[in-house]
């Protein structure tokens, strides 16, 4: 295989390691979200609405004993008590439009059916303080008031404990993915940790080594030593073409110092000319094996 090709693939590799990384982070945080936004909307939104619900209904038995007591006027007991019911259906609208579990929608249908009875009766407290009727509304207080809302309430309280078990649930589930996550985004930077040591080891192995061996054999040939060992020159890659190039100066060289003098005149080679010879020949490797 040559180098460019362990290069590339040591390169693709931890390309694909790094986006692998990316990709994981990228899915478990969008995960992470869309259950941190189940928690906030379909817990802590809900868990408020069901809440207010509770305090509008505590809210209207206050004003009612306020008008009784004589703290509050009628008037203002009125307006107080049609704008905790007009919170009550508000709230209640958009809890009912939120996503709800199987035992929530159980727990509604009574809450419906219990409001539906409770309607006469609410119905009737608004006629009393709207006529401004004590008596009438003393009794209602004694004989109808806090059952009336406790009976509804009650039902906003169980829902407001499933809320809550849910929310815990949801917060659990959402710890225990963000643990996973960390685990495969852990394990896959340790990939790319390892994959990027072998794409050092290929290069300090296959490029580095060999180019500082082939420098040293390149001076030694220049310096006049052609019994120097040209090593790589077997080899199918990059260097083992630089390697053959080399060996083949080498063996010109080694014919030109066998040649008699005679020859070597005709030739018009001396010692200095090859060694001069050797010298460019080492320059121009040098220059290669810098922009390599």
């Amino acid at each position: 295989m040559s180098i460019k090709s362990k290069l590339i693939g040591s390169i693709a590799l931890l390309a694909v390691s790094l986006a692998g990384l990316g990709a994981s982070g990228f899915i478990a945080q969008s995960l992470t979200t869309e259950m941190t936004r189940t928690i906030v909307l379909d817990g802590v939104v809900g868990l408020g609405e069901l809440t207010r619900i509770n305090d509008m209904y505590s809210n209207i038995v206050r004003d009612v004993q306020g008008v009784v007591l004589g703290e509050l006027p009628f008037a203002d007991g009125q307006a107080s008590v049609a704008e905790s019911l007009g919170n009550i259906d508000t709230d209640w609208a958009a809890y009912l439009a939120s996503p709800m579990s199987a035992e929530s929608a159980a727990i509604v249908e009574i809450a419906k059916q219990r409001m539906s009875a409770a309607e006469p009766s609410i119905a009737a407290l608004g006629q009393l303080l709207a006529d401004q009727d004590l008596p009438g509304l003393t009794g209602y207080t004694k004989s109808e008031l806090g059952e009336t809302m406790e009976s509804i309430a009650s039902q906003f309280d169980q829902l407001a404990e499933i809320q809550v078990g849910e929310a815990q649930t949801d917060f659990a589930d959402a710890q225990s993915l963000s643990s996973v996550a960390m685990w495969v985004m852990s394990g896959i930077a340790l990939l790319s940790f390892f994959l990027l040591a072998f794409a050092l080891y290929v290069v300090l192995r296959s490029v580095i080594g060999p180019m500082h061996r082939m420098e040293r054999a390149m001076r030694h040939l220049a310096e006049g030593n052609l019994a120097t060992d040209v090593p790589y020159a077997r080899q199918a890659d990059e260097i083992g073409k630089m390697a053959a190039a080399v060996l083949v100066f080498k063996e010109n060289g080694l014919r030109v110092a066998r040649m008699t003098e005679a020859q070597a005149a005709t030739a018009a080679t001396s010692k200095a000319d090859r060694s001069a010879m050797m010298e460019k020949l080492r320059a121009e490797f040098g220059m290669v094996v810098d922009a390599a």
